[in-house]
C-alpha cells in the first residue's frame, strides 16, 4: 500500500488493530494475500468481508486528513466530466468532482499515490485537490457517466439546462411544453434501469 512510506503517519493495519476493526491475526492473513493479489490492504479487509467500506473510509480519512466525497451523491456536470479522460480515470481510479479555478478536485480510491497527482497535474494542467472515495463509489460513477458514454452526458446537459430554466422562473412554462416521457430526468432513470439489467 502505499499510504505510508516514510510520512511519520502510522500504518493502516496499526490503526485499523488500535480501534478494534480488526484482530492482529486478520492483519497477517491480509498481508499474506497481499503478497499474491497486490490489492491494497484495506481492498483485501472488504474483501475478506473484515471491514465495511465506510469504515475504511473513516479511518482513511484519520490517517491522511483528506475528506470523502460520495460521487453518487453529486450530479457532476459534462463540462466537469470532460476534464478527465475515461482512461485516466480508470487507469488511476479517479473521478472529477469539481474545479475552482486551476485545481481539480478529484476523488481517488489512493490519495495518497504522489506518483499518481503529479502524472494527473502534468497531463490535465490542473493542480489536483484529492478527496478519498470508495471503490464502490468510483465503480458506480464509472457505470453511471462513462458506462452510457455520450447519451449519458447529453441528457445531463439537458437536466443541467432545465435546471436553469426553473431557476429563470420558467418552470410551469416549459413543464406543460414536454411530455413527461421525453423529460430528460425520466430518460436518464429509464437509462440507469437499462444499465442495470
Amino acid at each position: 500500500m502505499t499510504i505510508l512510506a516514510d510520512t511519520g503517519r502510522r500504518k493502516l493495519g496499526e490503526l485499523l488493530i488500535d480501534y478494534g476493526y480488526i484482530t492482529p491475526e486478520q492483519l497477517e492473513n491480509a498481508l499474506v494475500l497481499q503478497k499474491t493479489d497486490g490489492r491494497r490492504i484495506g481492498q483485501i479487509l472488504v474483501g475478506l468481508g473484515l471491514l465495511t467500506e465506510q469504515s475504511l473510509i473513516e479511518i482513511l480519512e484519520f490517517q491522511l486528513g483528506i475528506p470523502h466525497v460520495n460521487i453518487s451523491r453529486r450530479l457532476i456536470p459534462p463540462e466537469i466530466l470532460a476534464l478527465v479522460p475515461e482512461e485516466l480515470a480508470r487507469k488511476y481510479k479517479v473521478f472529477p468532482i469539481e474545479k475552482h479555478n486551476k485545481s481539480l478536485m478529484l476523488g481517488m480510491v489512493d490519495p495518497s499515490d504522489v506518483f499518481a497527482i503529479d502524472d494527473l497535474k502534468l497531463k490535465l494542467g490542473h493542480d489536483i485537490q484529492p478527496f478519498i472515495i470508495s471503490e464502490g463509489d468510483l465503480s458506480r460513477a464509472f457505470t453511471t457517466y462513462y458506462g452510457m458514454g455520450d447519451q449519458a452526458v447529453r441528457v445531463f446537459k439537458e437536466l443541467e439546462d432545465q435546471i436553469e430554466i426553473k431557476d429563470a422562473g420558467n418552470a410551469e412554462e416549459q413543464a406543460g411544453d414536454a411530455g413527461a416521457e421525453d423529460a430528460p430526468i425520466v430518460r436518464l432513470v429509464n437509462m440507469l434501469i437499462t444499465q442495470a439489467v
